[in-house]
């Protein structure tokens, strides 16, 4: 039974998360789209073009590549090697991450285990809570109090040790799955602690993390998990379909483009002035 529960909450996870990486792809790919059609964008990716070819030749090209810029991957990278990649890592992952809820449910229980509960029981936390549900309904015992500083210390176990180790087992997939040797992600890993760290901190996860740990059985949280993360996600995308168009038609923006575009011109004009001239026998 507790292998069979692990399986579909793998399996829950990976769809849910599969649905949010594919509708924020499509979500930011329209934004991007969208964006690039609006004339500030256009004549800021103009001026990076055109420096960029006066750094490399030092002549300006006649044709702008903004309408080649891609922000994210195009829809046939995305459905046969991103999203196969990210399928393979996280169904690798993910029941890993299952019992390490387990063990911290069981290290630090959000409740004392009741006096009474049967020990045949006790190495599955779902049949358990069942039995526990069960005999607080029948009046048999008293529901304990919930134990903040155990939720506390999984809380910060999570978002700490849970993200570096599963940072540390994602980068080792990546090294495997593309054919190079893992000690060099590994040992890069140690300088991207604290930003692994910073990370874990932003955006949804502390606050879903919390919720989980006071609410979610430990057998269902990393659905729970899952489900919050395609959620933010998609917020995040349509958030950006949103900002962006706002952002360009700001007086400040339009400054910075106009500033760099008026740069970008006068920087790749031919400096025919400066040309040496021929000698006069010539």
């Amino acid at each position: 039974m507790p292998r069979n529960q692990m399986l579909i909450a793998v399996g829950q996870a990976v769809l849910l998360s599969v649905l949010g990486w594919t509708i924020s792809h499509h979500l930011l790919n329209s934004a991007y789209q969208n964006a690039s059609q609006h004339h500030i964008w256009r004549e800021w990716l103009d001026a990076m073009d055109m420096i960029e070819n006066a750094t490399a030749n030092g002549t300006v090209s006649s044709n702008s590549s903004f309408n080649n810029i891609t922000f994210t991957d195009d829809h046939a990278t995305f459905y046969w090697k991103t999203v196969p990649r990210d399928i393979l890592f996280t169904t690798i992952i993910s029941p890993l991450y299952y019992y390490w809820h387990i063990w911290l449910e069981r290290s630090f229980p959000a409740r004392p285990r009741p006096v009474g509960t049967s020990e045949k029981v006790a190495d599955d936390t779902s049949h358990e809570e069942d039995v526990i549900q069960k005999w607080i309904a029948q009046g048999k015992i008293r529901r304990a109090s919930l134990s903040w500083w155990n939720t506390l210390v999984k809380w910060t176990l999570n978002l700490v040790v849970g993200s570096l180790w599963v940072a540390a087992l994602h980068a080792l997939l990546s090294d495997l799955y593309a054919l190079r040797l893992p000690k060099y992600s590994l040992s890069s890993l140690k300088w991207d602690i604290p930003m692994v760290l910073a990370g874990s901190f932003i955006g949804i996860a502390p606050l879903s993390d919390f919720v989980a740990f006071l609410v979610i059985p430990a057998h269902q949280r990393i659905v729970f998990e899952a489900g919050t993360q395609a959620v933010w996600e998609v917020f995040c995308s349509a958030f950006v379909g949103l900002f962006l168009p706002w952002l360009a038609d700001t007086e400040f923006v339009g400054m910075i483009v106009g500033n760099i575009t008026e740069k970008a011109r006068n920087e790749t004009q031919p400096q025919l002035g400066h040309l040496p001239s021929l000698p006069d026998e010539l």
